[in-house]
């Protein structure tokens, strides 16, 4: 038997660490070789190439995901390779960065759509340069200790996210097919907390959100459980009754204590929830005199 090892979460809340620098590098990598086999392959498109989309400072995380997700969909539509990532930022107010294999038809689309105005959409001319510069300037100290000579200048300070999470995330096509082929290395996904307060969740006990009881399966079929239902010492009195004239039978108990002489022993609610006949419950004859019929 073997056991998977377990993966390591890659976050860190005050900037982004080495493996995801390396993610995103790697990734970018696997999409401009993409890019590069792109005529080869008869469902995508020859004008296709790496675009890169920026998003306006204080975009809130709903509209990142929705324009990600416009971005898969419009790659699907055109027929191209769906292969991208999303980076986060924090300077100035939350931002995205997202690097994406399309066509000039996915950009119109996007440029036109509502969030269109957010947006600022270039083709990428240098991609080492955009990924390991620009990319990673908001990185931790320690993930670019001694490679400043490769990662350019660092923001000082700390560069907290809301809500944490991965700060590199690749779309699904992208990380299946850079994890398969060993350019990623799998890590624990986290996600992003997206309020601090916590859901009113309807509490099973007592209290203003406490959950109503159900009633059982039987109890809607029961014709007595109505306002005129008879209630024992506060319950109620479930036992069917008789039909038409026929005087309900005495339950056993009842029977066996009279035979006894003990009388005073019986509960009133067998006294006053005594049992049906036995063809009330199964349709069967009718019990012959001098018999009691077991409920």
């Amino acid at each position: 038997m073997y056991l998977t090892p377990a993966l390591a979460r890659t976050i860190k809340p005050h900037g982004m660490t080495g493996p995801e620098i390396r993610r995103g590098s790697d990734a970018l990598h696997l999409s401009e070789d993409e890019k590069r086999q792109v005529l080869d392959r008869a469902m995508s498109d020859p004008k296709s190439r790496l675009w890169w989309l920026t998003t306006n400072k204080g975009t809130s995380r709903t509209a990142i995901a929705d324009i990600w997700k416009r971005i898969t969909r419009l790659q699907r539509k055109y027929l191209v390779r769906p292969y991208s990532l999303r980076g986060l930022e924090s300077s100035g107010g939350l931002h995205a960065h997202i690097p994406f294999i399309g066509t000039p038809d996915i950009v119109r689309s996007l440029t036109a759509a509502s969030f269109g105005a957010v947006v600022d959409i270039a083709p990428v001319h240098n991609a080492d340069r955009l990924i390991r510069r620009y990319f990673t300037k908001e990185r931790t100290p320690q993930a670019g200790y001694g490679r400043e000579h490769v990662l350019g200048g660092r923001l000082r300070g700390s560069h907290r996210l809301d809500g944490g999470g991965d700060r590199v995330r690749l779309s699904r096509d992208l990380e299946r097919d850079a994890i398969s082929a060993g350019a990623v290395e799998d890590w624990q996904r986290t996600n992003a907390r997206r309020t601090d307060k916590r859901k009113g969740y309807r509490l099973r006990g007592a209290g203003p959100l406490a959950r109503a009881p159900k009633l059982a399966g039987q109890l809607p079929l029961l014709i007595e459980l109505g306002s005129q239902a008879p209630r024992v010492r506060g319950r109620v009195c479930t036992r069917r009754r008789g039909f038409g004239d026929q005087a309900p039978l005495p339950s056993p108990r009842i029977i066996a204590a009279r035979d006894r002489g003990a009388d005073r022993s019986i509960s009133r609610a067998d006294r006053e929830c005594p049992a049906r006949p036995r063809s009330d419950l199964a349709g069967g004859r009718e019990p012959a005199p001098g018999r009691v019929a077991r409920s």
